[in-house]
């Protein structure tokens, strides 16, 4: 298991820098890969037509990578020939990986195969602290290249060493990079427990993700703002996090864009259900404010009917528990007062700054959601520990709608908390059975209750005294070791 894990790290790491220099593209070296002609081409294709088994296929390119005549350039042009034909082959990531395991002496060149087959990094990500380390390993390997003997343990050396230098990388550095996914599918709950507390917590999402999707929040009603907040917004982000982590290489960098990698298609999967929600909301508001203003007169203007006010109380609270699902699911966010501001220089880290600072000034102030409590039948209960009820008859054509509406909404949000198990803290979205639970659920945890000691009299030589005044600190600070302390029950006894 050490030996595959080991394995695949090389084979990422090693394969997928190596892969770097596309054959479109201009090399660092001063050789156009683009416009020379390609000695390794006709052959490379050759080989990958040929049904051979990963024994001969490995045979095959140590064939062509032990030409004495090659120089360095003439090897990295074979490993991108190599590469390229790998991307557009049919044969299995298996077939690499044995022909990987052979006793051959092209075991950089199949594991630049592995991570070509398994796309783990894209080609465009030039990550400069791994590629001047292994330039200077392939220079070491290069003036050994004339002496066959050593050839083979000089390639396993590469290996080894660039499998000891980066070995603390983790999965992460391999995740950062994946594509993004479409967004995630939602499977909604097909039953609610009796009442669903909706109480947020804090969240501890870097500066620069916060403010990105409170942008994303502040759009839930407008559906036009929202789908570019959750397109352009996100993917901008996306890019400049993975920039950072190309550039700093730190285990920490690849873990922040990791975690977008997963979190944005959940995010895009979410979001338009709650978007939805409170838009679909909005525009039941909107409609019964439209129906007052048409009685407005040149001399007055008119006010909603005893039966539309207590509609739009309890249309204002759903709208109200679409932005406190967001804020329990994420965790809640406000507007912060100020961020950090942008230093002169152009730094990769600098430029995320810079954007975020960009978007902050957009940034209307955010208010913290309330705490809520759904019945299971779309009812709301209590807001912010309050019981609410507008007495409005539930079985009425409008109370029927909201509460329809609301029962399906939270089906689809709890369902939707399980992708989040894994990135965000866990949901604050809670079933209970019983309201008394969900209601202790939303009060503060008792303060501690401090254990109270109890001195007993002692006989000193100028008295009786309280064992409470025989403790006092030493010189060092200490409490003096010859008093005994006895607990109140103790004294009981």
């Amino acid at each position: 298991m050490k030996s595959s894990l080991k394995f695949t790290a090389i084979a990422l790491l090693l394969g997928g820098v190596l892969h770097v220099q596309n054959l479109n593209a201009a090399a660092s070296d001063g050789v156009d890969y683009g416009s020379a002609i390609n000695p390794f081409a006709e052959k490379v294709r050759a080989i990958f037509a040929s049904p051979g088994t990963p024994k001969e296929f490995a045979t095959s390119i140590e064939t062509l990578s032990r030409t004495p005549s090659n120089t360095n350039q003439e090897k990295r042009l074979l490993l991108n020939t190599l590469v390229s034909e790998v991307v557009k082959s049919e044969r299995s990531l298996m077939f690499f990986e044995e022909a990987f395991a052979e006793d051959s002496k092209a075991k950089v060149f199949m594991a630049a195969c592995i991570a070509a087959k398994q796309g783990r990094i894209s080609g465009d990500i030039t990550i400069r602290g791994l590629r001047e380390e292994l330039d200077n390993l392939t220079s070491k390997l290069e003036r050994s290249t004339g002496d066959t003997i050593n050839l083979r343990d000089q390639l396993n050396e590469l290996i080894e060493r660039v499998y000891q230098v980066y070995q603390t990388l983790e999965s992460a550095a391999v995740r950062a990079f994946l594509p993004l996914t479409g967004p995630s599918v939602i499977t909604p709950v097909e039953e609610l427990a009796a009442y669903t507390v909706v109480a947020s917590k804090p969240s501890t999402l870097p500066l620069a993700e916060q403010v990105y999707l409170l942008k994303v929040r502040e759009h839930l009603g407008n559906p036009e703002k929202l789908e570019v907040s959750l397109s352009t917004q996100l993917d901008t982000l996306m890019k400049s996090v993975r920039n950072i982590a190309s550039d700093v290489f730190t285990p920490e960098s690849f873990s922040r864009a990791a975690f977008l990698v997963d979190v944005i298609p959940q995010v895009r999967g979410i979001v338009p259900i709650i978007g939805g929600y409170v838009q679909s909301i909005s525009a039941q508001m909107d409609e019964i404010n439209k129906e007052i203003r048409t009685h407005n007169t040149m001399f007055w203007t008119a006010t909603p009917s005893p039966a539309q006010a207590l509609e739009l109380r309890e249309l204002e609270a759903r709208r109200n528990l679409g932005y406190a699902i967001f804020d329990a699911l994420f965790g809640s966010m406000v507007k912060p007062t100020t961020i950090p501001g942008a230093v002169n220089d152009q730094s990769i880290a600098n430029a995320l700054a810079s954007k975020v600072q960009t978007l902050h000034t957009t940034l209307s102030t955010t208010e913290l959601s309330k705490k809520l409590i759904v019945k299971d039948d779309g009812s709301i209960v209590t807001i912010n520990n309050d019981d609410f009820s507008t007495r409005i008859d539930p079985n009425s054509v409008p109370m029927l709608s909201m509460r329809t509406e609301t029962t399906h909404f939270l089906k689809q949000v709890i369902g939707a908390q399980t992708l989040l198990q894994t990135t965000f803290a866990k949901s604050a979205l809670v079933g209970f059975s019983e309201l008394a639970q969900a209601k202790a659920s939303l009060l503060p945890p008792p303060a501690p209750v401090a254990a109270e000691v109890v001195g007993l009299p002692i006989k000193t030589s100028t008295g009786t005294a309280s064992m409470d005044d025989s403790f006092h600190d030493d010189e060092d600070g200490l409490v003096d070791p010859t008093t005994d302390s006895v607990t109140k029950e103790e004294a009981i006894v």
